[in-house]
């Protein structure tokens, strides 16, 4: 029988984790009615910028975006957002916001784009005919991505660069798969090697093009295969120590190189850190990044995740070039977005956080120390050219250990992730099936004992 403490050792140590001070996320004293989808920091005016579908902050009327300041909420004339704000950015020291809304205070001349003047909201020329997901500034030139195809009569397949007067088309982005009479659906845009790339849920009918492509300087190419699976979708895309990270939700067991997370360096794809997964919620989405921003050489993310890599990490994580680090929480809800602000973590989360409320806006009472962080080379527990392949994971009704030469597997033990020993076997072969189906849904831990080698790894069970 476990004590707790030892129960914790071995959970650490079939992770291969380590622990710093406990920290916690609080409230930042101001109450939301509902989701923020998009947080963005002005550190001259020392602002937080929150978009998204609440429609009071404070029992005051404030639709869909507000300013925080010095623990004050700015409510920009009070004006009726008749929709949600996705996106918001400051360009030319201008605030500009898009989203689903087709109107702000009734001018519907502010469909799905508008900026503040000082006074009030304004069009930015004819807006769009569908949602913007999101806002971006490449070579101090400004990107709208999303659902629309069209800005007033010029075409506009997902993709479109403002001129300073008018949105234009950029490179003649085709729609995809016209076959649906459906636009091209884009999430993020990101220039990587003078390039620009492209990603979100959109495919060719063939499917041979899907989820992300680049123009090379004359048309736009598929990237590195594109992704697989069903539901595949590209969320956010930026340049990290010189490769391209794409992060969304797509599966390795679908014939991507990793899970939710990976990286391309020009040529081909890489699997980074062993990816995220999560052990509740839709089974279609468990791991899923909604966000990605670098913050003093550091890759930060949120999303629907409980671990990066073998590393406890509930919703929020951060990886430091070598390793995955983690922060606690039993949330409620997805973390939609993030930012940092005076060195500190700021999240549009759920309504709790550990059973406290936040009300869809919580701070990191650490500042930017994480609270569990694991080691380099965290798959394998001594040194070996020996390889043992699990396969698939995550399983659904069983899934095979093997080696790659003539050292049997000795033993194999599956864990809960609590650490209690569900299952213990001796074996004397190199190919063992494990049949899986009477395991519940989740996350678990196992152990392969060989003559030469120790492993300890996740195994996800998916029926």
């Amino acid at each position: 029988m476990f004590t707790l403490k030892v129960k914790w050792l071995l959970i650490a140590t079939l992770m291969n984790v380590y622990f710093v001070n406990a920290q916690n996320w609080k409230s930042n004293g101001v109450i939301f009615n509902s989701s923020i989808h998009s947080l963005c920091s002005d550190t001259i005016n020392n602002i937080i910028f929150a978009g998204g579908q609440f429609f009071k902050v404070n029992n005051i009327p404030t639709y869909g975006f507000c300013g925080w300041k010095n623990d004050s909420i700015l409510s920009y004339n009070n004006s009726v957002i008749n929709g949600t704000v996705n996106s918001i950015i400051n360009y030319n020291n201008e605030i500009i916001i898009g989203g689903t809304f087709n109107n702000i205070d009734n001018n519907y001349q502010c469909s799905y784009i508008a900026k503040w003047n000082g006074i009030n909201w304004v069009p930015m020329s004819d807006g769009f005919n569908n949602a913007v997901w999101n806002l971006r500034v490449i070579d101090n030139e400004l990107y709208a991505v999303g659902g629309f195809d069209s800005s007033g009569t010029i075409e506009a397949n997902g993709l479109a660069k403002w001129n300073g007067i008018n949105w234009e088309n950029v490179h003649n982005l085709p729609t995809f798969d016209p076959f649906t009479n459906n636009p091209n659906m884009i999430f993020d845009i990101c220039k990587y090697n003078n390039e620009l790339y492209v990603g979100g849920n959109f495919n060719t009918n063939d499917l041979s093009l899907r989820d992300i492509v680049k123009y090379d300087g004359n048309n736009w190419i598929v990237v590195g295969g594109g992704l697989h699976g069903s539901y595949s979708d590209v969320n956010k895309m930026l340049v990290y120590n010189g490769k391209l990270v794409v992060a969304g939700m797509f599966y390795k067991q679908n014939g991507n190189v990793g899970n939710f997370i990976m990286t391309y360096d020009g040529q081909q794809w890489e699997e980074l850190g062993g990816g995220t997964w999560g052990i509740y919620g839709n089974l279609g989405t468990l791991g899923t990044i909604y966000d990605m921003l670098i913050y003093k050489g550091k890759l930060y993310i949120s999303g629907l995740f409980n671990y990066a890599g073998s590393t406890p990490a509930s919703h929020v994580a951060v990886w430091d070039g070598q390793k995955w680090c983690g922060y606690p929480g039993v949330f409620d809800n997805t973390v939609n977005a993030m930012t940092i602000f005076k060195d500190t973590i700021y999240i549009a989360s759920g309504l709790t956080i550990d059973g406290d409320t936040v009300n869809w806006f919580a701070k990191y009472s650490g500042g930017l120390t994480p609270d569990t962080c694991g080691f380099v080379g965290i798959q394998e527990n001594n040194l070996s050219t020996e390889k043992i392949n699990i396969y698939p994971n995550p399983a659904n009704t069983s899934f095979e250990i093997t080696t790659d030469n003539e050292q049997f597997i000795q033993e194999i033990k599956l864990y809960s992730i609590e650490g209690k020993l569900l299952k213990q076997q001796s074996y004397s072969e190199n190919k063992v099936k494990i049949n899986t189906s009477a395991f519940p849904t989740g996350m678990y831990l196992i152990k392969v004992q060989t003559k030469e080698k120790r492993m300890f790894q996740k195994l996800i069970i998916s029926h």
